[in-house]
């Protein structure tokens, strides 16, 4: 893999003359910039930092969650459960910031952010679905962001969303 991305990770966007793109924001800002549609990285700076602001607090939920459910992973007498406990407060914690911010969230054209947003809220319900988080008070979203869930649920039904949806 370091042959394609340096970082070891996946995704990677090689391009016709070689190049390779990594990093899922970067290769959907690549990808943004080919057409003349409305943009989901927009131009105007203050509709970019909100964008951006989002997508960072979207990816912010699922380092916190990978982080949680990869301990959990460790063999029973090498798990630190301060570990679990920490970044699914983590995670809580930016989730009840968005509950705060849902209107504004959900305003204006679809962007990168509302669909970074989505994918951290939508990774708790998938992580909590397959049993792979623990139940933690701050990962009940039920209970702690129900304006956060129902935004979530009506995005969630975008035949885009739908299409990305994953598999068991």
């Amino acid at each position: 893999m370091p042959a394609h991305n340096p970082l070891g990770k996946v995704p990677v966007l090689e391009l016709d003359d070689g190049t390779k793109m990594i990093d899922s924001p970067a290769i959907c800002d690549y990808l943004d910039g080919l057409h003349d549609r409305p943009k989901l990285f927009p131009v105007e700076p203050s509709r970019r930092w909100k964008a951006l602001r989002y997508l960072a607090l979207g990816d912010g939920i699922c380092e916190a969650v990978i982080a949680a459910f990869r301990e959990l992973y460790r063999a029973k007498d090498k798990q630190d459960p301060a570990v679990v406990a920490r970044e699914s407060q983590r995670a809580g914690n930016i989730v009840d910031h968005l509950e705060r911010e849902v209107a504004a969230l959900s305003a204006g054209p679809v962007t990168i952010g509302q669909i970074g947003a989505a994918i951290g809220v939508g990774h708790i319900i998938f992580r909590k679905q397959t049993g792979e988080l623990p139940a933690h008070p701050a990962l009940d979203l039920t209970a702690r962001t129900p304006r956060l869930l129902d935004w979530y649920e009506t995005f969630f039904q975008r035949p885009s969303m739908q299409a990305a949806k994953p598999q068991k």
